[in-house]
């Protein structure tokens, strides 16, 4: 009792303690926002499916599958930032981080999820849920003493189930990244509509790349594809064989032609990507897949492959293919 008075007393009485004194959650008036978004407000059905297929198309939009709160696979379009040489890239969770810059914010995440609410991880205190005609909204801050800055969570649901989630990281209280995005994803939605959002396609036939991640066992997928109808694209990596010069790991050994790591993979790759009746216009694909058999410094060859299911029900089918010596994640 008395370690607990005093933990109060150290953090604030109005604060709330859910991880212990490390992790104090405030409502400072500094961090209001205004949730007037009357164009989110009044998307309609035949609205939210331009803004979807336009999204599919857009060199900064991300259509993938996420776990909503509920723990259900969802549609949820990720808007990617930047990296240093300007190239946007995913990221497994759609968290995009600047810890160097010395910028005050240090981590974001804006999200549309479609008919789902995904959240911000475990029940943290500090998620704020309004609708697109709420107005003036305090958020609230959480003050994470291991990381800089205070994180805010806002989420936005609307009419159309094309909600809006804006995480926000930020050294000062004012949320001005949250407040810009709220403009920003209000033109986005007006451009979609009216045809003119920027989009993204490549004369050609289709073609993947497979470059390094992070570290071994997690690649990046480059592809241009085209499906010509819609539904989503995702990842499969078959066992090819042994390196040139290689022992495979005994994980794969004898395995050749069987799928890796697939009720991982197939779900954290999945895309819905954008298409046309032209088979010589190609469409952007981007994923980050993780290979689970096998270590580092242990190489061994696989087929990267892009496959297509078809919303309609019918036959699946590969759309591109290619070669890559990989290495297995190390956990």
């Amino acid at each position: 009792m008395i370690l607990t008075l005093l933990l109060l007393l150290a953090c604030g009485l109005g604060d709330s303690l859910l991880y212990g004194p490390g992790h104090p959650v405030t409502s400072p008036t500094d961090a209001i926002v205004d949730v007037s978004m009357p164009i989110l407000q009044s998307l309609d059905a035949e609205g939210r499916a331009k803004v979807e297929l336009a999204l599919a198309a857009h060199p900064h939009w991300d259509l993938r599958q996420m776990n909503g709160q509920d723990g259900s696979a969802c549609q949820v379009a990720v808007r990617m930032e930047p990296d240093m040489e300007g190239r946007y890239q995913p990221s497994l969770n759609g968290f995009y981080s600047d810890f160097s810059s010395g910028n005050d914010v240090v981590q974001t995440r804006v999200i549309l999820p479609l008919d789902c609410v995904h959240g911000y991880g475990r029940p943290r205190g500090v998620a704020v849920q309004a609708t697109p005609s709420s107005g003036p909204v305090q958020l609230n801050l959480e003050n994470d003493e291991g990381q800089p800055g205070k994180s805010s969570y806002l989420i936005i649901q609307s009419p159309s189930g094309l909600n809006l989630e804006v995480m926000e990281q930020s050294q000062v209280d004012t949320r001005g990244y949250t407040q810009a995005t709220l403009a920003e994803i209000e033109s986005t939605l007006e451009q979609a509509l009216a045809g003119t959002l920027e989009i993204s396609s490549k004369a050609g036939s289709a073609e993947l790349v497979v470059a390094e991640g992070m570290q071994p066992g997690i690649y990046q997928l480059r592809a241009w594809v085209n499906p010509r109808a819609p539904g989503q694209v995702y990842a499969k990596v078959r066992y090819a064989g042994p390196a040139q010069g290689e022992t495979p790991p005994a994980e794969v050994q004898g395995k050749e032609g069987e799928l890796l790591s697939p009720s991982r993979i197939e779900p954290k790759s999945t895309r819905t990507v954008a298409f046309g009746q032209d088979p010589g216009v190609q469409h952007p694909y981007r994923s980050e897949v993780v290979v689970y058999e096998g270590d580092w410094g242990a190489p061994y060859t696989v087929s990267m492959e892009l496959w297509f299911r078809p919303e309609d029900g019918g036959a699946e089918r590969m759309l591109v293919s290619q070669e890559a010596v990989i290495e297995g994640w190390m956990r």
